[in-house]
């Protein structure tokens, strides 16, 4: 070796000589420092950077899927607390392969981010594992600017540091591991402190010996012992004696490990020696090497419990009702003595038996499915069955609402308790008075059967009698006296059809059938038209007739025109009919002046007789007169007034009679009367006139010959073309072979009646099944007029046929279009009761409410696959609410199908009525809701 060479090896061994020196100073200061984690680690980096000539020196410490900066020398000390993943790294590497990564350089290093170590600086690096135990937690990393500038010396240097830092974390990791769980230790002792002595029951650490080494306020107040007088008492020393031994015996079992905890009801003498009963709940403490170390027991006082259950056992058996307990299978755990009376059977007869043996087979199965739903959660109601009286064999009735019993602790189901009453001669009561209600509805129907009945054979021949009598008034042939002789015809028709009409409405009346129908009206011209009516009877008895508007009456309101119309006729006819000579005066007032519904009052003043005071109270019952003279002299049925002070009543007013004998009458009633801000419709809207019909064929059907012939004579002056068909099979052939505009078609007819006939025709794809059709009726009830429409019927005229009626049906069907439209306003007294609703909620509370009625709408349109009592449910609910939004008919069809099924009668035919009538509700429901969108829309816009 020459010299140069060994000059060169001598200063190399010089060099790594020092090196380790240096190593070992660092080691030997680190080791003597006293300093904490974060400052050691600074160290650290400080020292290696400096020993080994690295740019930089860098601690990482795992965090999940991150490594995190926690110290880094001088030049990089900015870049503490960063972080950056784990993968991908070369730190993340070391540590996850536990071993020292070289990198010599990171441009060519596929295991390094080349991108992010050129824009640092960084050509080279080394990585060495810090250690927690046998688990890498981090890595020590030394780079520089320089490829390839770490040799092996410089690693060893590297790999000494890094044990010596992970032992320093480890020490630290322990450290606050240790120091935790002391925090931990000293929080669970705070807290069983706290819970120990703040707990709601009484509470006693005791030891294995029976010693009573800690008690809380409660257990010293529980035993009558303070804390120092019980720590020199065992618990032996304050058991009851008859209670020791079985406590004894569950601690044997408990310090044996047969069971973990066990709990007992026992007594305790307390110092001032009385008993009292606790609930004890008793678990061992076992020491850290598992040995058992203590006893801690729970105690519950029961002394308010059991004097409870004391009371409530008098309680139960000196009740008349049966109290009764069972287990959740339903075995009797206590019967009451009240059960032996009610049923013969005894206590000792039924303790571990299940009631539902002595049960009627046909109740049993409503009993189980009670006690069912009480265990799945579900609410039940009271529940009646049959049991067979054990000494007499009867049947009795029984009823009852049975109850869950919980655990106190768990709150978990442990049985039945259950109050059973006899109710057999509630029983018996309850069905005398449902055979009652059903004989009495049983008569209402047959009532009502022959109302109809009547009102069918009385009208048909009187509207022949009226018809053709009016017609011949007219005719211009006859001499003077054969014309006087067929006006008392004529005039006595119309008597008995005012007898007819007011049998009928007081009917109606007393069945609570009749309705009214309320619109918008003009008041003023009620009262001026009714007197002209009267005023040619007024004339022919010489008596002055007359009417006075008070200037403050209201002009438009809202109320029933027909009805209040019937009302001031009945007793203005019987204030002309009454006074021989002098005057008859109506008087309209204002009694308030309310804006909304301002209360009126009309009198009808005669200059009569008048009344005695003492017949006056009996002038409103029903078939009562002033005088037993009255009938026989001026006629009549003495219903006008009855009915008059029911239709008042029912609108909510008064009536009543001021009279004297010599001084005349005042009749008068008083109403309050809504304002209406609408067009209201007088009297006399749709005038009379003589339409001209040249050119329009109309289809009579009607299977009496005379009625045929009337309306031959009633509809030739109108220029049109008639055909008659004597029931509705000829009709329905005769529209298949000529065109017709109009069909008068009668309900009643044998071989195929009104209603077929008019369902065969909508049902036909010919272009005649939209014709109009109008039905001739007999009867006006509600119920039948809505059969009228739900079999496809555009209108109704009721016999005996009213001229005008006639006229406004021709002027609807027949005549120009305007006339349509103001008799349809006249007649639709649906459609007026929208417009009033409209009024009085606004556009967009109807239509809310129309999205109501919709869904009540689709609910019903299962009714083929639904259980009768979910029809009648449903029924009864639409009936309102169609009511409420105007739709009459279809609410009355409603309570007629919901009185079908309350009845038991086959509902078939009044669910496919009310599902018909439902069908054209539906359709005018939508108009009625595409305008009120438009006309909300337009207020928006506005």
């Amino acid at each position: 070796m020459t010299q140069p060479d060994q000059d060169l090896d001598v200063a190399a061994l010089r060099a790594r000589l020092a090196r380790m020196e240096q190593l070992v100073l660092t080691q030997t200061a680190l080791a003597e420092a006293e300093l904490d984690l974060d400052a050691f680690m600074a160290a650290v980096v400080e020292r290696l950077a400096a020993l080994i000539g690295a740019r930089g020196s860098i601690v990482e410490l795992v965090d999940g899927e991150d490594m995190v900066y926690r110290a880094a020398n001088a030049p990089f000390a900015h870049h503490v607390g960063a972080r950056l993943k784990r993968a991908g790294s070369l730190s993340g590497l070391c540590v996850e392969r536990a071993e020292v990564m070289l990198c010599e350089e990171t441009r060519t290093d596929p295991r390094v981010d080349a991108e992010a170590c050129e824009r640092i600086g960084v050509r080279s690096m080394v990585c060495a594992p810090l250690f927690h135990g046998d688990s890498p937690i981090g890595a020590l990393k030394v780079f520089s600017s320089q490829p390839d500038a770490f040799d092996a010396d410089d690693i060893d240097a590297l790999r000494l540091l890094a044990a010596m830092l992970g032992a320093e974390l480890s020490r630290q990791i322990e450290f606050e591991r240790h120091e935790a769980l002391q925090a931990e230790r000293r929080v669970q002792e705070k807290l069983f402190e706290t819970a120990f002595h703040h707990a709601p029951i009484g509470m006693a650490l005791v030891s294995l010996e029976g010693g009573l080494v800690k008690l809380n306020e409660i257990f010293c107040s529980v035993i009558g012992y303070s804390a120092e007088e019980a720590a020199t008492l065992t618990f032996q020393e304050i058991t009851h004696p008859d209670d020791l031994s079985a406590d004894l015996e569950l601690l044997g079992q408990l310090l044996a490990g047969e069971i973990q905890t066990y709990q007992l009801e026992k007594r305790y003498i307390r110092k001032d020696g009385a008993t009292i009963w606790v609930r004890l709940s008793v678990a061992l403490v076992h020491a850290a090497d598992g040995s058992p170390h203590h006893f801690i027991a729970q105690i519950q006082d029961l002394s308010a419990e059991r004097h409870a259950e004391h009371r409530y056992r008098l309680m139960a058996e000196n009740a008349t009702d049966i109290i009764v307990t069972s287990d959740l299978l339903g075995r009797t755990t206590f019967l009451s003595p009240a059960s032996d009376m009610v049923t013969g059977y005894t206590a000792e007869d039924m303790m571990g038996r299940s009631p539902i043996e002595m049960i009627h087979d046909d109740d049993a199965p409503e009993v189980r499915k009670t006690f069912g739903d009480l265990l799945s959660g579900k609410a039940v109601g009271r529940v009646r069955w049959r049991a067979r009286h054990k000494t007499t064999q009867d049947w009795i009735w029984l009823e009852s609402q049975p109850a869950l019993l919980r655990d106190p602790a768990t709150d978990e189901p442990t049985g039945f308790l259950d109050v059973i009453r006899d109710v057999t001669a509630q029983k018996a009561q309850e069905d005398a008075l449902a055979q009652a209600r059903l004989d009495a509805e049983a008569a209402t129907r047959s009532k009502a059967d022959f109302l109809a009945n009547m009102s069918h054979e009385l009208r048909t021949p009187l509207n022949s009698i009226i018809g053709f009598s009016r017609l011949l008034t007219e005719s211009r042939g006859l001499d003077p006296e054969d014309q006087r002789r067929i006006g008392l015809v004529h005039s006595a028709g119309q008597a008995l059809h005012a007898v007819i009409d007011n049998v009928l409405d007081f009917s109606k009346l007393e069945a609570a059938a009749l309705e009214l129908h309320n619109a918008p009206f003009d008041l003023i011209a009620l009262v001026t038209q009714t007197v002209s009516m009267m005023e040619p009877q007024a004339a022919a008895k010489d008596v002055r007739l007359r009417a006075l508007i008070d200037a403050d009456a209201p002009a438009k309101v809202v109320g029933d025109l027909g009805r209040l119309r019937q009302v001031l006729l009945n007793l203005l006819s019987n204030a002309v009919k009454f006074t021989a000579g002098g005057s008859v005066t109506v008087n309209l007032m204002s009694l308030n002046r309310d804006p909304v519904a301002p209360r009126v009052r009309i009198e009808v003043i005669d200059t009569g007789a008048g009344i005695a005071l003492e017949k006056q109270e009996a002038l409103f019952s029903r078939f009562v007169q002033a005088g037993s003279s009255i009938s026989a002299h001026y006629g009549g049925t003495g219903l006008g007034l009855a009915i008059s002070k029911q239709l008042i009543n029912l609108m909510g007013g008064e009536i009543g009679v001021i009279s004297a004998p010599g001084r005349g009458s005042t009749f008068w009633f008083e109403l309050a009367l809504p304002v209406s801000d609408a067009d209201a419709a007088t009297a006399g809207e749709v005038e009379a006139r003589v339409l001209n019909l040249a050119g329009k064929r109309l289809l009579v059907v009607d299977d009496v010959e005379l009625n045929r012939e009337l309306m031959l004579a009633l509809l030739g002056k109108y220029g049109c073309e008639v055909r008659v068909a004597h029931d509705g099979a000829e009709a329905v052939a005769a529209l298949a072979d000529e065109a017709f505009d109009l069909v008068l078609m009668d309900c009643q007819m044998p071989v195929m009646d009104g209603f077929a006939a008019t369902r065969a025709i909508r049902a036909t794809d010919a272009a005649h099944r939209d014709i109009p059709i109008v039905a001739l009726t007999a009867s006006g009830q509600p119920e039948h007029l809505a059969r009228c429409e739900a079999a496809g019927m555009n209108g109704h005229l009721t016999k005996p046929l009213d001229p005008g009626a006639l006229e406004r049906v021709l002027t609807l069907h027949l005549g120009n279009a305007e006339a349509w439209r103001a008799a349809e306003a006249s007649q639709d007294d649906e459609e007026q009761a929208r417009r009033d609703l409209t009024a009085t909620l606004g556009a967009g509370a109807v239509l809310s409410l129309l999205g109501i009625l919709r869904g009540q709408f689709r609910a019903c349109e299962c009714w083929a696959e639904t259980e009768a009592d979910t029809i009648r449910h449903d029924a009864h609910a639409l009936a309102g609410a169609s009511g409420m939004m105007g739709f009459m008919r279809l609410s009355a069809a409603c309570r007629a199908l919901e009185t079908t099924i309350e009845e038991g009668r086959d509902h078939r035919e009044a669910v496919n009525l009310t599902r018909d009538l439902m069908d054209r509700a539906a359709t005018v429901a939508a108009r009625w809701e595409t305008d009120l969108t438009a006309r909300v829309a337009r207020q928006r816009v506005a």
